[in-house]
């Protein structure tokens, strides 16, 4: 194939493609999605935290219950961005290496939090007290829908402490769920979470809108 230099104005939107990355779900990346992604993360500024905000959920705590306080979701591309921002061995080359042409994961993310009728404490007798299990978050459902439910590819949770370094009280805890990439459609989706006692929450994704 042959090459030529690059005109000068050519130049300058390719590094207004990085700034400002066009929305549009893409799967997989091309070696120029990843490039993008990962100067978009390494740079730390504005940009990224302003891409970054249609892809996280926050809620406020319930009267009653557990807390689900985050939904996040994470696309291959906003994983490199990530990557990228907090990983300073994560060059270039490892990115292509790692995202290019291999099978991809899209990510949700559910924080979930101890509130004071859903604590860590189950119940507690006289000297003897009944905690909470560490792995509480298998009663929580996640799904994500897209006319019909995706299945899971893997689910894993870590529980959540205060008092580090040294762990003192479990505090909430972490749960990822991945999904095939190639199963995700670049169109309106939602993200739901059922809790054990009956609370629905909800978070709505255009993956026409997402990278």
């Amino acid at each position: 194939m042959k090459t030529r230099a690059a005109h000068p104005c050519a130049v300058l939107l390719l590094v207004a493609a990085i700034v400002l990355p066009a929305a549009a779900l893409k799967y997989p990346l091309s070696a120029k999605e990843i490039l993008e992604a990962y100067s978009l993360g390494r740079k730390k500024d504005e940009n990224m935290s302003r891409f970054l905000v249609p892809y996280t959920e926050r809620y406020p705590a319930p009267e009653s219950g557990p807390h689900v306080a985050m939904i996040r979701l994470e696309t291959p591309y906003v994983q490199i961005v990530d990557r990228a921002s907090k990983d300073p061995k994560f060059d270039v080359q490892r990115a292509q290496d790692e995202f290019l042409g291999k099978p991809q994961v899209v990510r949700v993310i559910v924080r979930i939090e101890f509130t004071r009728t859903y604590s860590r404490l189950l119940f507690s007798k006289p000297d003897e007290f009944v905690w909470r299990r560490p792995d509480f978050w298998r009663d929580f459902k996640i799904r994500l829908l897209q006319n019909q439910e995706i299945a899971p590819q893997k689910v894993r949770g870590e529980p959540e402490y205060e008092g580090a370094p040294i762990p003192k009280s479990m505090t909430g805890a972490v749960v990822t769920v991945e999904f095939d990439a190639v199963k995700i459609q670049s169109e309106p989706g939602k993200v739901e979470v059922l809790t054990p006692d009956g609370q629905h929450i909800e978070a709505k994704f255009n993956f026409k809108k997402l990278k």
